[in-house]
């Protein structure tokens, strides 16, 4: 491994989870709502494509989580344009391509039932977003299910709290992008949302 098990790591596995869910709600915000830099979008794109292959990379439980919310948003179509696809394929590739060129690269080992039962959350939290999109029901935009699996697989062992803490690093920095965009967008656009 290339960073010892440490408050270090732990941090820089958390921090990577931020950025990754703040560079996904920017590439979101950019295309549908027309809010943000497309260029910049992309630039974001291949960077979290990067930090996600390396965090993929160097923490088997993190790949888990990671892998989970790619299939999950996949599953659903919403990886729905350009920048999305690319940073997906970056992140899937950059794993396998450092592995072969580092000797003390870890590759990926994950646990099948964990992957199974995270991304099985991850596809209910995006199909109940799209519901409560449809429905004005606002609790499953901020998707719960996976955060709940992901903690109740925290308390029963099978995964670290590292993993819990980074998921909510992603959710806080996601939202944190998306209300940021939403004060950025004309009242007029934001109400047709």
């Amino acid at each position: 491994m290339l960073i010892t098990n440490s408050f270090v790591y732990s941090s820089a596995i958390i921090s990577a989870f931020a950025f990754i869910g703040g560079g996904f709600k920017y590439i979101d915000q950019a295309y549908d709502a027309g809010v943000f830099s497309k260029e910049v979008a992309w630039i974001i794109a291949c960077c979290v494509g990067v930090v996600m292959g390396v965090v993929m990379g160097v923490d088997s439980y993190s790949a888990e989580l990671l892998l989970a919310i790619v299939i999950g948003v996949t599953f659903m179509s919403k990886f729905d344009n350009w920048p999305f696809r690319i940073m997906g394929l970056i992140a899937l590739l950059l794993p396998g391509i450092l592995g072969t060129i580092l000797s003390d690269f870890c590759l990926l080992k994950v646990q099948w039932l964990s992957l199974g039962i995270l991304t099985c959350a991850a596809v209910l939290d995006e199909y109940l977003d799209t519901f409560s999109n449809q429905k004005k029901f606002r609790i499953f935009e901020y998707r719960p299910i996976l955060e709940i699996v992901t903690l109740l697989a925290v308390i029963v062992g099978f995964l670290p709290l590292q993993t819990y803490l980074s998921l909510l690093a992603f959710d806080l920095a996601y939202n944190a992008v998306k209300v940021i965009s939403n004060k950025l967008v004309k009242p007029t656009f934001q109400s047709a949302t």
